[in-house]
This record gives C-alpha cells, sequence and structure tokens, in this order.
C-alpha cells in the first residue's frame, strides 16, 4: 500500500475521541484530546519515514493514546 493511501486511512481525531474507552474518564478532556492528537501524529511520522505500513486497529491506538494520557497525568 502506499504511503498516501496509508496517510488517508490514519483515524480521525474526533472519531477516536468518540470511542467507547474514552467515556466516563477521570482524567482531563483536554489532557485526552492531546495525547489523541499526539498518538496520530505519531503514526503519521511513522508512515512518513518508512516504518509502518499499514495501521494498527482503532481499539489499538485509542490504548496508546490512553497510556500516554494516564502517563501524563502522574505527578
Amino acid at each position: 500500500m502506499e504511503r498516501q493511501e496509508i496517510l488517508r486511512k490514519l483515524p480521525k481525531v474526533d472519531q477516536l475521541l468518540a470511542h467507547k474507552s474514552l467515556a466516563g474518564l477521570d482524567l482531563p478532556a483536554p489532557l485526552v484530546r492531546d495525547a489523541v492528537r499526539l498518538e496520530v501524529e505519531r503514526l503519521r511520522q511513522k508512515v512518513l519515514s518508512g516504518d509502518l505500513e499499514e495501521l494498527p486497529g482503532e481499539d489499538a491506538v485509542v490504548r496508546s493514546a490512553l497510556d500516554r494520557a494516564r502517563r501524563a497525568a502522574l505527578p
């Protein structure tokens, strides 16, 4: 699959934010939103660098973003 095609298939931030796993979290919404944006950007960079030829599923992307948000929330 070509890079441009993979990039077009990247999930949208709003789509990921609506994922059931992110409902009712005890984390601030801006923190979660930023974590999702950073995760999508990380995937974009990996595609552009050639390190990623197949996108992970939406559940995996949300899990990674949630882990990122939880780490960012630590004191």
